[in-house]
């Protein structure tokens, strides 16, 4: 097949929506053809995470506490919200197969869909976007994991906003919030739009509606608890975890023991200079590079990292590439997140490399906050009238 060819059929949205969709399908048949694994003595699937949340449904309908250990069921312990509990009562309802396939697809053709959909953006760069973010998108639906869901939904949020849908916009941020609470970060990408009036009222509407849904199932007294244990959770998480993050990278690298308060207001502080320069909002690169800095800095500055969160990151760092000029220090740093971020959790890394380097030293993460040092740096240095990559140029 010749390279004009292989480029037409690359810039096909039916072939990267086909493409995710059968690894999803792929990574449910082999998750559960695996059968069952040990860790620390509790016997579990290797889907582990999708019972995790099939079992939480359960756990809220029958009035018992989400946020404990259940070992006789699965291992570790639910983190998200009641409601995303009982939206698990549609898989719920389905046997584990096809429950998961559907689970999986969901996830992996998320991005797929929100990047199909944002404007202005030539096809040929969303499936460069894409192309660089395959690989760590099967690593998180190999571990039933909803952050492909999550990536996805920041993303179609923005191409919501673009299209000036404010009502799925603020649904699909909150979405994300009500998994995990750090997509509440990209609501700050909605001051470059107008309608704040429609945007807050959505807002309330949906907070209101994820918050209270669950009291179709328990009584007020147990929601209000439940909300309790939930933010036990998360603050104990914050206390305990150093996570595939900046801080976790200071740490193991380093031996340092930062501040983790400290190290986060630098963060925001980091993430909300370039917020400061209006001139540039009207501007869609400036938006969209944005938007690619959000699903970088949720990941690089959150303590609660893990290794299939990073799909979340290598997403904006695949986004980022696609709107850079591509000189060679692009090239250099998409590579090295490609080998060191993505290919560093396949068995063409040795196991005892990564058992001993890769994962203790939080090597995936490093790729990242180089990436998302330089975004910084170029959202400050774009011109304000700056245009839109054109797609034939790669």
């Amino acid at each position: 097949m010749k390279t004009a060819q292989l480029k037409s059929l690359a810039g096909k949205p039916a072939l990267w929506f086909d493409l995710f969709a059968l690894l999803g399908v792929l990574s449910a048949v082999q998750s559960i053809l695996l059968g069952d694994k040990t860790t620390h003595g509790i016997i579990h699937s290797h889907y582990n995470n999708y019972v995790i949340f099939k079992y939480a449904f359960r756990h809220l309908v029958q009035g018992i506490e989400l946020y404990a250990y259940y070992p006789a069921e699965h291992f570790d312990i639910y983190k998200y919200s009641p409601a995303f509990a009982l939206a698990f009562g549609f898989f719920n309802a389905l046997p584990d197969w096809l429950g998961l396939s559907i689970f999986n697809v969901l996830n992996a053709v998320a991005v797929v869909y929100g990047l199909h959909l944002l404007p202005g953006l030539p096809q040929r760069l969303k499936s460069t976007a894409l192309g660089f973010s395959v690989i760590e998108m099967l690593t998180s639906i190999q571990n039933s994991q909803c952050n492909g869901l999550i990536a996805g939904l920041l993303i179609l949020a923005i191409a919501s906003l673009e299209r000036e849908r404010i009502g799925l916009a603020v649904l699909c941020v909150m979405i994300t919030v009500y998994i995990k609470i750090f997509g509440v970060v990209a609501f700050s990408l909605f001051l470059f739009y107008p309608g704040k009036g429609r945007m807050i009222m959505w807002g309330l509407i949906w907070a209101a509606f994820f918050s209270l849904v669950p009291l179709v199932v328990v009584n007020p007294e147990g929601l209000i608890a439940l909300y309790k244990s939930w933010w036990k959770i998360i603050t104990e998480d914050h206390g305990n975890n150093y996570g595939f993050s900046m801080i976790g990278w200071l740490h193991y690298w380093f031996g340092l023991n930062p501040n983790k308060l400290l190290i986060q207001a630098l963060g925001v502080l980091s993430f909300v200079l370039p917020l400061l320069q209006w001139n540039k909002w009207s501007n869609r690169l400036f938006r969209y590079r944005m938007l690619a800095l959000v699903l970088l800095w949720v990941i690089v500055f959150n303590h609660m990292s893990e290794s299939p969160t990073l799909v979340i990151a290598v997403c904006g760092a695949a986004l980022w590439f696609s709107l850079s000029e591509q000189k060679r220090i692009d090239w250099a740093l998409i590579l090295f997140c490609l080998l060191l971020t993505s290919l560093s959790s396949t068995d063409l890394f040795p196991y005892s490399l990564r058992s001993t380097w890769i994962y203790p030293k939080v090597m995936k993460v490093f790729p990242l906050i180089l990436i998302w040092m330089k975004l910084s740096v170029e959202l400050f240095t774009m011109k304000a009238k700056a245009e839109m990559p054109a797609g034939e140029r790669l």
